[in-house]
């Protein structure tokens, strides 16, 4: 698959690697000329993704802060192929989602599935990333405005980096799940 990643933290880069690791071939983008420089390196990107990759992309990931989806989405779909899958892999889901049915209305002839990968670590930035972060670890997917054969293409892409399971879920099951198990948790660590 050809594969665009925007943001090239922590989360994104270590996407990028377990992606290149399986075979598939990858572009990122930053908006850090470090990153950029440095994701190529790391084997977090085969190229940077610019204008003319696009119309070649199978999957694009946001993997982004949620509050800056919408608008990276927005200017990222109209250059999508009709069939791509747009994915997010924030912790929360109802503004995203509410974003996704906004932009299907738009762009029916793409697939959003929002997304929310179980796994992390305690530092951030592209220096931290590994192709093993998402190695027997949970996935939460709600495929939001998605055909089934996408949502299964998403599924087995993400089984095939290393996830053990992708269970299916809403946006405010996710939310309240996630504040109590995710959420909560950092708030009681960082007091």
């Amino acid at each position: 698959m050809n594969i665009g990643i925007i943001g090239l933290g922590l989360m994104g880069a270590s996407f990028g690697k377990a992606f290149k690791k399986a075979g598939h071939t990858v572009y990122g983008f930053d908006t850090d000329r470090e990153t950029m420089l440095k994701s190529e390196l790391v084997g977090a990107a085969d190229a940077p993704l610019s204008g003319a990759e696009y119309g070649e992309l199978d999957v694009l990931m946001i993997a982004l802060n949620p509050r800056a989806f919408y608008g990276v989405a927005t200017l990222a779909a109209p250059q999508l192929r009709a069939g791509a899958a747009v994915l997010d892999i924030g912790g929360n889901k109802r503004a995203v989602v509410a974003a996704m049915r906004k932009l299907a209305a738009l762009y029916p002839d793409l697939n959003f599935i929002a997304t929310h990968p179980m796994a992390g670590r305690e530092y951030s930035g592209i220096n931290h990333s590994s192709a093993a972060m998402f190695e027997n670890a949970s996935a939460l997917m709600i495929p939001v405005c998605a055909s089934i054969e996408a949502a299964a293409a998403v599924k087995k892409l993400f089984l095939e980096i290393g996830f053990f399971r992708v269970l299916p879920s809403d946006a405010e099951t996710h939310d309240r799940i996630i504040a109590y198990t995710s959420q909560l948790c950092h708030i009681l660590s960082s007091s």
